[in-house]
């Protein structure tokens, strides 16, 4: 497939001049680093990041349409990839194991790609899970390590009249690139809104935990919690519930290793545990540009930290409209970095980190690059889009009667299925 570099990243120059640099201070090392808008996007994205030290990057993007963006210089440009499965929901994530090998799951389809979704023949479906029969899965999110792949979602039984609710909810493991799958079951309302391993035995999963709220088949996350594994997903435990004051959440959680856990709030705040999450204590949170909120306001949610990325034992995070940050301490302070061309340019999408210097991060309206100060960037710099604040929910998917969609911090999920038919 012929390759066109159509979007281009901007100098390092032209970032000092537009006054967006960034320091780390202790973080980094060498040359002022900067982010630079690389690729507009549909305001309201929503991506899936995976970038390697040889400068592979890939960003899986749902907005209005489901695009497969590549580059292969560190985020400085990006083509899009042709060549995807047929028929993707909204519901489809996509992340990468190396710079050739990834994975997709769209709802009850797995597929994998080792040519880096470059041909035609590049996706295979998996055969996925072994379930019982009549039952079928609906996979949510996606995480990769390695040949270590996982998606959490729930397990649904045989369709009847009126609403069905799923039977429990789930976290499936492969530890050999798909072929087998374990399953730690969870309760049925537990939506899980990521799942992440560190090595092949520890794994932490963050989860929406949802109640009816009184209309038929609709349901709301309006809490969440925190789960773990230490048997390379056999069980996963919940460690923590997520209310440290009224309106707070956990919205993102990360292992630095096998015993640190960092889980993240929807106010910029932050806990964590030294013993592979037995016992949690607060830890410092993100210096916002507010100020301290001292109580639930509508500005918290302006610091909703969205992801985690570790890399050389520097720590990055991403915020729901406050732009990056980056910690070269394990998380013990934090130093906000610019991006997008404005503070409130960040959120909804991901992170991933290249080494301890250069990263990716996604937003509402575009993807930054964080270069190392030297690259020049060859080409003439795209203009970020105009940022605004999004007026309709966060995120929003609808598949084969199920509906997602998060707005002002609370997940609703509506499960209206037809109904089946009789038995002849």
């Amino acid at each position: 497939m012929s390759r066109h570099r159509i979007v281009r990243g901007a100098a390092a120059l032209a970032v000092l001049a537009a006054g967006l640099v960034g320091t780390a201070g202790h973080a980094t090392t060498g040359p002022a680093s900067a982010w630079v808008p690389t690729l507009p996007l549909a305001q309201s994205s929503r991506q899936q990041l995976s970038a390697f030290r040889d400068g592979t990057a890939y960003v899986f993007d749902e907005g209005s349409s489901i695009t497969l963006w590549h580059s292969a210089n560190h985020g400085l440009s990006w083509d899009p990839l042709t060549y995807l499965p047929a028929g993707l929901s909204g519901f489809a994530r996509t992340r990468f194991a190396s710079p050739k090998v990834g994975y997709l799951t769209d709802l009850d389809r797995v597929f994998t790609t080792t040519d880096g979704a470059s041909t035609a023949i590049g996706w295979r479906q998996l055969a996925g899970p072994k379930l019982a029969k009549g039952d079928s899965y609906e996979a949510y999110e996606l995480g990769v390590n390695g040949s270590t792949v996982a998606f959490g979602g729930v397990t649904d039984g045989p369709l009847h009249a009126g609403c069905n609710p799923p039977k429990h909810g789930d976290i499936w493991t492969s530890h050999d690139s798909g072929r087998t799958w374990v399953d730690a079951r969870l309760p049925a309302d537990a939506y899980v809104g990521s799942v992440r391993y560190v090595g092949a035995r520890d794994g932490v999963a963050w989860a929406w935990d949802v109640h009816p709220d009184g209309t038929p088949c609709e349901y709301l996350g309006d809490s969440a919690s925190v789960w773990v594994t230490h048997d390379g997903g056999r069980h996963f435990t919940r460690v923590l519930r997520c209310a440290h004051k009224p309106g707070e959440i956990c919205t993102a959680a990360v292992f630095l290793d096998s015993r640190h856990l960092l889980v993240g709030r929807n106010d910029g705040t932050m806990t964590a545990s030294s013993d592979g999450g037995r016992t949690f204590h607060e830890q410092a949170g993100l210096p916002t540009i507010l100020g301290p909120q001292p109580t639930k306001s509508d500005n918290d949610e302006d610091f909703w930290i969205q992801g985690f990325a570790v890399a050389d034992q520097v720590l990055f995070a991403t915020t729901k409209f406050a732009g990056a940050y980056i910690s070269g301490n394990g998380g013990a302070s934090w130093i906000r970095e610019t991006s997008c061309d404005t503070p409130y340019g960040l959120g909804i999408g991901d992170v991933a980190a290249f080494d301890g210097v250069r990263a990716i991060a996604g937003g509402p309206n575009c993807i930054a690059t964080r270069t190392d100060g030297t690259t020049n960037g060859a080409g003439v710099p795209v203009p970020p889009p105009a940022v605004r604040r999004p007026t309709g929910p966060d995120v929003v998917a609808t598949a084969a009667g199920l509906r997602q969609s998060i707005s002002n911090g609370v997940l609703t999920v509506s499960r209206l299925r037809p109904a089946a038919s009789p038995a002849g």
